[in-house]
């Protein structure tokens, strides 16, 4: 009995680490295409695989082992932090039906607003649990997640509405906002390189 809570504990682990692997690579994919990650990992190969982000989530990955001093502190700080943004799903469902109640939906929620409550609710208590087993690689995954926030607005946010403005002509730009820069389209400052 033994033998075999091992081997399918196993092959559920294979599943789920082949489901990250996959997820993790299209999102840098993605990302990339959008240009807010290097181009190289916007390629794809002859059979529309998304190649080099496969491969830089696997470096990302061997990164991640090399730094933490255990595989129970890896599953810690990545569950924490990826419980939270599961149960944000949930919300940002029901966020964007009170938004936009009107837009074509092709996939029905069933039990809405039950079922993403629930989920979100679930997801939740989930990463509490983590948080209570282990706080510190648990809060160290929060802030590495939030320090996304800052670097992503200084990125590409303030230093494209910057080189824009100081690349414009004088009296254009569309007027100053409350923070002192000016309103830009993202077509007047073209795509971050």
């Amino acid at each position: 009995a033994g033998l075999v809570v091992t081997c399918v504990v196993a092959l559920s682990s294979f599943g789920a680490l082949n489901s990250c692997l996959y997820l993790s690579a299209r999102q840098f994919y993605a990302t990339a295409r959008d240009g807010l990650f290097p181009a190289l990992l916007a390629r794809t190969n002859a059979k529309s695989a998304p190649h080099y982000a496969i491969l830089a989530t696997g470096a990302w990955t061997v990164a991640l082992i090399a730094v933490m001093s255990s595989f129970a502190t890896l599953v810690n700080y990545l569950s924490a932090a990826m419980w939270l943004y599961c149960g944000l799903v949930g919300v940002a469902v029901v966020v964007s039906r009170r938004r936009d109640p009107d837009a074509v939906r092709p996939y029905q929620v069933p039990g809405y607003p039950v079922v993403p409550f629930m989920y979100s609710a679930v997801c939740l208590c989930l990463s509490g649990s983590t948080f209570v087993a282990a706080p510190l690689p648990c809060t160290a995954a929060l802030l590495f997640v939030a320090a996304a926030f800052p670097i992503h607005w200084v990125c590409f946010v303030w230093l494209p509405r910057r080189g824009a403005r100081d690349m414009a002509p004088a009296g254009e730009g569309g007027g100053e906002d409350v923070y002192g820069y000016d309103r830009l389209s993202p077509s007047q400052y073209g795509p971050v390189s």
